[in-house]
């Protein structure tokens, strides 16, 4: 279950973090993430499903999560399939929308993704990946690509757990 970022990772912590991402292959490694969720109606068969999508140098990758059995599963788009980008922020609260449109008309709509969480997606369609360096993201969103980078499985699940 991915948690909302409220406070940043310890700088240790984040030095870790962004020195494990850096350290993987440049086909594996994500250059962003960010979490949201897309609730269904709560019938026999449906579930509320958490999303995490992070953004490699070609990819964008959705992993869904079951809110109650925990069942992980992943789906991938071609970066350059990428189309549309909304971002709706809210006048007042924390979270927003987030939909991504491709270029074979599928679209993922995400709900309660944190309103800071999307702005270097927002700039992708122009930027392209350059949007995503380190040293342009506050460290809220580093946190929350760390969250979102857990939950799909990229990075060991023990990094910033103490032995």
């Amino acid at each position: 279950m991915p948690k909302f970022v409220w406070k940043s990772l310890k700088p240790e912590d984040m030095e870790t973090f962004l020195g494990y991402v850096d350290g993987l292959p440049e086909s594996e490694r994500p250059l962003y993430g960010l979490t949201g969720k897309k609730p269904a109606f709560l019938t026999a068969g449906s579930a509320m499903w958490t999303h995490a999508v992070h953004f490699t140098a070609d990819q964008v990758i959705v992993t869904e999560v079951a809110f109650v059995s925990n069942k992980k599963t992943q789906t991938s788009h071609d970066l350059s399939d990428l189309v549309q980008v909304d971002a709706k922020k809210p006048k007042l609260g924390e979270f927003g929308r987030l939909k991504l449109g491709f270029s074979d008309d599928s679209s993922l709509d995400l709900t309660q993704v944190p309103k800071t969480q999307s702005e270097p997606v927002e700039l992708l369609l122009t930027e392209g990946t350059s949007a995503f360096p380190p040293e342009r993201l506050t460290d809220a969103q580093i946190t929350n690509c760390y969250y979102a980078y857990d939950m799909a499985g990229v990075i060991p699940p023990d990094l910033l757990r103490k032995k």
